[in-house]
């Protein structure tokens, strides 16, 4: 006999925001709020043109790079954007007392939080400790499975190394782990506007690179061509 039936597998495909003016090296205010460049303007939209496939629905954090990414892939296949919560970057520093400062500025204060690597700790208002980074993405994951199949979900870089790390089944409680985690997020290749392909259900996921863009972006006219 043919048996119970098989349940229907799933494809979410995740995609990294634009580059913003803070990944470009320029200063940079309120994080949700951080615009993009006009390299990642052309990013998103090259994106969405080479998409082969029309997804079921589209889905972002509510940071604006994320939304604004989002806007042209929603646009071409004429659906809304619908927020996720808690899907927006890890908030290590915070806002306001790093605002207006660049990338390389802030990096002394980043990277002695991360050698501290005390997962429980906060640096102040605003910001929040590795711990409850953790928690949002598990309950994000937990979200997945309602998503229908086809979705796209546009998001952020650490965001996706730590859905990468919850689903392979690592831990973040401890200092070693997140020692660990932070070379794997380091290693895990993640340009802006790259994509990853969740494929699976029932809380089992097989990940895999889905998309990168072409080092050069191609002029109006010239045709896209999805890098696989």
């Amino acid at each position: 006999g043919a048996g119970p039936a098989a349940r229907r597998m799933k494809t979410i495909t995740r995609v990294r925001h634009g580059e913003r003016e803070a990944n470009a090296g320029l200063p940079s205010g309120d994080p949700a709020l951080s615009p993009r460049t006009a390299t990642g303007i052309a990013q998103a939209a090259h994106w969405a043109r080479s998409m082969d496939w029309q997804p079921a629905q589209v889905f972002s954090s509510h940071y604006q790079r994320a939304q604004h990414t989002a806007a042209p892939c929603a646009a071409r296949w004429q659906l809304p954007i619908e927020t996720i919560a808690n899907l927006h970057e890890f908030v290590t520093l915070p806002p306001d007392e790093v605002a207006g400062t660049t990338n390389l500025a802030r990096k002394p204060l980043i990277v002695a939080t991360k050698a501290r690597a005390e997962p429980a700790h906060c640096t102040g208002p605003g910001a929040e400790s590795f711990l409850a980074f953790a928690g949002r993405v598990d309950q994000v994951r937990v979200r997945l499975e309602a998503l229908p199949d086809r979705s796209v979900v546009f998001g952020h870089g650490m965001w996706l190394a730590m859905l990468v790390w919850r689903c392979m089944g690592f831990p973040v409680d401890s200092t070693r782990a997140m020692q660990a985690f932070r070379a794997f997020q380091l290693g895990l290749p993640m340009p802006n506007c790259c994509s990853y392909a969740l494929h699976g259900d029932d809380g089992h996921w097989a990940i895999r690179f889905a998309a990168a863009l072409p080092r050069a972006l191609p002029t109006p006219g010239e045709q896209a061509v999805q890098i696989q």
